[in-house]
């Protein structure tokens, strides 16, 4: 039997937009270099906690705690006094100093040059004529963040195409707007932009694929291209929910996928505060998951997704960088038309799973002493997933299927 890999294209962009208008506690935090771990459990505690509040959705949800939570931490270079403390607290960064902050991404950051399946890139986009961005901050996150820097003149329409065409050079060509427009007011663009790509350890055999029925979350019946699988596979399965782990070929990533039985996604993830979930991620991750043989169903599908995050991180705590009189973004720059503050956050992101290449590999399926059917999970209902780095278990994407 052949053995086929599947290539998994991931793609997410994050665009914080600065603006200024006409309208002081210091970074004393001491404690002592974060090793770059501190920095991951700061990102997964982030991304669970981001989770949570836009598991409630009806569409299907995706994004990259890690692209959101690198921008935002270039962003607080910028920052001072309350608007800095907000913004660790919602970044799950207290107790750190925004020295041992960027020593840690610095670290991380040049660890994915070895990478070979996630890449990531930075960029600064600002016109001078309506910010002066601080020597002392675009050093940093050049330094820091590998960020590079570009001046354009926004009020030209071919910023936009510049910045689009940005993103979509950073993330393979799988996302290629970001921008719309770009408003009078704004002034700067933090962004942050990464590509995943990998191939199933173990794929699936595109003959076997066939059209299954997929209860989506709005009670209507679709049909969806169904992956089948009959191998050795690490799940775990109760009455709560079913979940199968499916590794990366050379790569230190895997993927979960997790299908709650008797719930919606939103339902059970509500039961959860951020710790136990990560707490519970964790555990199954470590203690439950094992491998057997399993008749796996897994649907092929695709999600693009774009948000403005404006009110899921005000939400979260992080409300003076948007707030026209509060923002304390004096470590940033100066414009001449006033006081700086964030306008938009927005997050695009791209999943693309399905059969591409295959191996030309021997494979028996036979399992010896085997008298019955071994166990089928069949994600033919919503349920979530979490792409992790399987050292740290950092969530690199989380994403929801709820319809196809």
């Amino acid at each position: 039997m052949k053995r086929v890999k599947t290539s998994i294209f991931y793609a997410a962009v994050f665009v914080i937009c600065f603006c200024s208008c006409n309208n002081s506690v210091d970074d004393n935090d001491t404690i002592g270099t974060p090793q770059k771990e501190n920095l991951k459990n700061a990102i997964t505690s982030f991304g669970f906690d981001l989770f949570k509040k836009v598991s409630d959705a009806d569409e299907n949800i995706l994004f990259s705690p890690v692209s959101i939570h690198t921008a935002l931490s270039m962003t607080m270079d910028g920052t001072d006094n309350n608007t800095l403390q907000q913004m660790k607290n919602v970044l799950a960064l207290e107790g750190m100093n925004v020295a041992d902050i960027d020593a840690s991404y610095k670290e991380y950051i040049n660890g994915l040059s070895s990478d070979k399946n996630l890449t990531a890139a930075n960029a600064i986009f600002s016109d001078p004529t309506r910010i002066n961005v601080f020597e002392d901050f675009f050093k940093s996150v050049n330094g820091n963040f590998k960020a590079e820097k570009q001046e354009l003149n926004f009020s030209d329409p071919n910023s936009v195409n510049t910045i689009n065409k940005w993103a979509e050079d950073n993330t393979n060509g799988k996302i290629k707007k970001v921008l719309e427009f770009i408003e009078d007011y704004e002034v700067m663009f933090i962004i942050n932009a990464i590509h995943f790509k990998a191939d199933w350890s173990i794929g699936f055999l595109p003959d076997l694929t066939s059209k299954k029925d997929f209860y989506g979350l709005d009670g209507k019946v679709s049909q969806v291209d169904m992956m089948k699988a009959d191998e050795s596979r690490s799940y775990f399965q109760n009455e709560d929910y079913a979940a199968v782990d499916l590794p990366f070929s050379d790569s230190k990533y895997s993927m979960t996928f997790i299908m709650p039985l008797e719930t919606t996604v939103n339902d059970f993830i509500s039961k959860f505060n951020t710790e136990d979930l990560v707490l519970w991620h964790s555990d199954l991750i470590s203690n439950k998951l094992a491998p057997g043989r399993l008749q796996l169903n897994l649907p092929k599908f695709s999600i693009g997704t774009k948000q403005k995050l404006n009110d899921v991180l005000i939400d979260l705590g992080m409300s003076d960088a948007f707030n026209e009189s509060e923002a304390d973004l004096t470590k940033m720059g100066s414009s001449p038309f006033g006081k700086l503050f964030v306008s938009r956050v927005l997050h695009d992101a791209f999943i693309h799973v399905d059969e591409k290449g295959v191996e030309g590999a021997a494979v028996t399926t036979v399992g010896i002493g085997v008298t019955s059917l071994p166990p089928t999970i069949t994600f033919n209902k919503p349920f979530f997933f979490v792409l992790r780095e399987n050292n740290s278990n950092m969530p690199v994407f989380i994403g929801v299927l709820n319809k196809v």
